[in-house]
Parts: C-alpha cells; structure tokens; sequence
C-alpha cells in the first residue's frame, strides 16, 4: 500500500471517508490479530481506537496519493463471544455451633466401710400387762458360768423377759421369776439356751417328813441303833459343834432345849428363828441336842457340846422352796455351822440345790437329810444327792 502524505486531504469529504474505511479495515484487523500477539492487547485500548475522532490537523500532513487499484474487499469476520455465565461462588452456609462445655462435677472417691458391724438381736417382745396378783409368778432358779459380769446376768435375764428378785453370790444362782403368761410362752428357755447359762430349773418345792411326837426315851427306838446306850455316861466329848437346822424354826423357849439353843435367822421373814409356829424344827432339834439327864423329854444324840441354830427355810406348813433353802445353806456355812441338818425331802431332784450343798462340803460342813419315812426305796432329794 502506498502512503503520501499530503496537507489538507482530510478536509476533502471523500478523503475523509477514504482515510475513515482505511482506518476501519486496519482497526478490524488490527482486532483480529490482537489475540495472537504475545500479551494480547486490552479490549480497553480496542475500544478507544475504534470510538476514536480524528483530531482535525491543522499542521503540514504528508498525503497519500489515492491509490488507483481496487482494495480487495475486506473480509468481514464476525465472532460470536462465547457468552460467559457467571455461577455466583458457592455460599458455603458455615453455621456456628457453640457448645456448651459439659459441667464436670468431680465425685468424691467412695468410701468403703471396713467395720464390722455385729448385729444385736432386737430383745424378745415381753408381756407388759399387769399381772394378776391372784396368779403367782414361777420362780427358777439360774447359775451363770464363772466369770459372768452382774450386768451380763442382768442382761441375759433382761432379754428373756425375766425378772431377778435375789441372788446367791457364792454359787453364781440368780432366782428369776417369771409371770404365768412368760413362763407359758417358753421364757425360761430362752434364757436356759443363752451361752452364760448354766442352767435354768424350777424351784421346787419340800416338806417335811413324819416324826414320832413320843419324848419319852422309852419309847425311842433310834438310840439303842447306833450304839447310844454303849457311848452315853462312858465317853467324853471334848469338842463343840454348831448345828445348823433349815425347818419351821426351833422354839428357843423350850424347857428341854432352851440352853443348848442359838440365835439364827429366818430367811422367810428377817427374824431370828427362834419360833416355830409349825413344831417339826423344833423337835428335830430336842433329836439333837435336847437337854439329857435333866429327868424330862427325851434324851439327845449329841449329848454334849452342841448348839443348834435355827435357819427358817419352811413356812407354817411345813413345806418351803429350793431358793430358800439354798439360801439357808449360805447362811448357815457363812454362820460358822458345821454341820447341816435338813429334815424334808421331794421326789425332784435338783441341780441348784445339789450345787449349793457340793459348795458347802467344800467348806468342811457335814450335810445330813431325811429319808425312808414313807418306807420307800424310792429316792427323794436332797438325801439321795451324791
């Protein structure tokens, strides 16, 4: 192509539009090599070449000579822009969770018990309506193992719904008495079953044995027996005694006895003993130690150095209870008697009384009892004890 340059062309209508479509044709293909030129162009800078007037120049200009041959007709190539569709960013929805730390209560470490616990036995329910005074109670008579506490005794009998109404120290014996309602629901077992019980028995009952009411030495059959007649008014005898008589009570104003008679207890009422409203103490005690050859009554076994000392352990009628004689046996071994005398006697042997008179033995007391008045080969007690 040729270019002159020429001042004042532009002001030529057709050199204008001559000049404008050859601007055109070198701005279109100016746009089609933009995208094949290294760093390409702005479409910015396309656009203001295309929107672009001319700036009318007033300054000497170089004019291009009109070229005579035809241009080829451009080639008008259209590109369709490949529509963009912008996809709006993902709205990445971030939901914030707030959470609540979890309070952490610390549990104090469990504390395990390491004590032994011993579990008492709740007490046996007891009958606590007041007795009727027509029924008596039932009297036992308890001995406890050595070494038992005067609390654990009171316990055990506590428990069993018992009530302790005295005691005999030396033998361990607590006498219990139940009302008929206890005893007839097995209470006394209850207590015969606990571990410091020796054994639990009832108290018994012992009267007295017949006796001829001759005082005349004639008619006593007894002395010429044991070799009496050959000892009387031939042997001395040196030595003293006390002899302890559980009965009725020996009557101390007796004219055949009064001298020979000191004063003891009664352990019915407190007293001294010395009356006998029932007469049986009284002569088994003219037996032993009655006044001989002052020429009236009867003549006495022990017809020198004897006293005897009464021990009421029998009431008016003549019968009486083990826990009384048993304590007559204390009171008579802790009273200084050498020997025992008991004229009663019951088929019922008993443990509590065998005790009390293996205690006194044991002190140096000689034990005699009555027996074979019923001419019986049967054996009544306390006589038939070992």
């Amino acid at each position: 192509m040729n270019v002159a340059t020429s001042t004042g062309n532009l002001n030529n209508p057709i050199g204008r539009g001559l000049a404008r479509r050859r601007l055109l044709v070198f701005s279109m293909t100016l746009a089609l090599a933009v995208p094949y030129l290294p760093g390409g162009l702005s479409t910015a800078g396309v656009a203001v070449a295309q929107e672009a007037e001319p700036t009318p120049d007033t300054t000497t200009t170089t004019t291009v000579a009109p070229d005579t041959t035809a241009p080829p007709e451009p080639t008008t190539t259209t590109t369709e822009p490949t529509p963009t569709t912008t996809v709006p960013p993902a709205v990445i929805e971030t939901t914030t969770t707030t959470t609540e730390p979890t309070p952490t209560t610390t549990e104090p470490p469990a504390v395990i018990d390491t004590t032994t616990t011993t579990t008492v036995p709740a007490p046996p329910a007891c009958d606590t309506t007041t007795p009727d005074p027509l029924v008596p109670g039932v009297s036992y008579l308890v001995k406890f193992v050595s070494g038992s506490t005067t609390a654990a005794r009171q316990t055990a009998i506590d428990s069993a719904c018992g009530m302790s109404v005295d005691s005999i120290a030396p033998l361990r014996i607590e006498v219990v008495e139940f009302s008929a309602a206890e005893d007839a629901a097995g209470k006394s077992l209850e207590l015969a079953n606990d571990p410091s019980v020796v054994y639990v028995e009832e108290n018994f009952s012992r009267e007295i044995t017949s006796i001829s009411n001759d005082t005349e030495y004639a008619n006593q059959w007894s002395p010429p027996k044991i070799g009496w007649n050959l000892a009387y008014g031939v042997v001395d005898i040196p030595g003293t005694a006390i002899v302890a008589v559980l009965d009725t009570g020996i009557d101390g104003t007796h004219v055949d006895i009064d001298s020979n008679v000191i004063a003891g207890t009664s352990i019915l009422d407190g007293s001294n003993g010395l009356t006998d409203p029932n007469g049986h103490g009284t002569a088994l005690a003219g037996i032993v130690a009655a006044e001989t050859g002052n020429g009236i009554g009867i003549a006495a076994v022990a017809y020198a150095g004897v006293s005897v000392m009464p021990v009421t352990v029998l009431g008016p009628t003549g019968t009486g209870e083990d826990l009384d004689i048993i304590l007559g046996i204390d009171y008579a071994v802790t009273n200084g008697a050498d020997v025992i005398l008991m004229g009663f006697s019951s088929p019922s042997y008993s443990e509590a009384l065998q005790d009390a008179l293996d205690w006194a033995w044991s002190q140096g007391v000689v034990i005699v009892a009555a027996t074979g008045n019923d001419s019986s080969s049967v054996p009544t007690y306390p006589a038939g004890m070992g």
